[in-house]
């Protein structure tokens, strides 16, 4: 019992935490900045995080549309030597804000706002409980650091360029709800943090699209229902 406890809550607190720190964090407003510049290396690690995130990844790639990293041939190379001038290089690493990153510290340095909240609640949960509590955390991070590219390629793409399994998940309807969501995420900002879902509606931050979002997605290759009466492999 205490497993599929875990299991459950667990999921609601890391959906949660995810939608939360996400807002606070990675798309801190300038008021939470100028604290978070108060608090010396812990600070600096929040304004990082929201920098890569918030600047890089939203603001200085995928500029032209959703599925679009770099629209130019000249501006990888451009964005890496402004990037290399300023010490962040290691933005580069993260592929600009898709994935978490590849070493071991940038996963941990991913985790530690939502395990602040998440250990106590394993504490008291116990060992049964922790292991079940685990999986979601486990989900939330594969879908950061491997699901998350994939959310911005056209349709077509994900088809031919993605891993076996991968593709296989594209084709379910979390993937294809979750592409929505995220093109949601980006052309308002302010709603739809998750990638772990559920979170969102929580906290209010959801937002559901229109006809016209659609219309949006679908002109840029992106999967919607009207896919279900054009794509043969559907």
């Amino acid at each position: 019992m205490g497993f599929f406890l875990g299991i459950a809550i667990g999921y609601v607190v890391v959906s949660v935490c995810e939608a939360f720190f996400h807002r606070t964090i990675q798309h801190a407003a300038a008021a939470l900045r100028a604290v978070y510049g108060k608090f010396g290396w812990l600070g600096r690690a929040l304004l990082r995080a929201w920098y890569a995130h918030h600047v890089v990844h939203h603001h200085l790639t995928f500029r032209s549309n959703h599925v679009t990293q770099f629209s130019r041939h000249d501006e990888r190379p451009r964005l890496d030597t402004f990037l290399v001038s300023r010490g962040k290089q290691h933005i580069i690493a993260k592929e600009y804000g898709s994935r978490i990153g590849p070493s071991l510290r940038d996963y941990l340095l991913y985790m530690t706002p939502t395990l602040s909240i998440f250990i106590p609640v394993c504490w008291v949960g116990g060992t049964d409980f922790t292991c079940g509590a685990l999986i979601p955390l486990i989900i939330w991070l594969v879908l950061a650091q491997f699901v998350h590219p994939y959310i911005h390629m056209e349709y077509s793409q994900i088809s031919s360029t993605a891993p076996l399994i991968l593709r296989a998940f594209s084709t379910t309807l979390y993937f294809r709800y979750l592409a929505s969501h995220h093109w949601l995420h980006h052309r308002y900002e302010d709603c739809n943090y998750n990638l772990l879902l559920g979170g969102d509606i929580v906290l209010g931050f959801h937002r559901s699209p229109t006809a016209s979002d659609f219309a949006e997605m679908q002109a840029i290759g992106m999967w919607t229902p009207q896919h279900r009466l054009q794509s043969p492999d559907d």
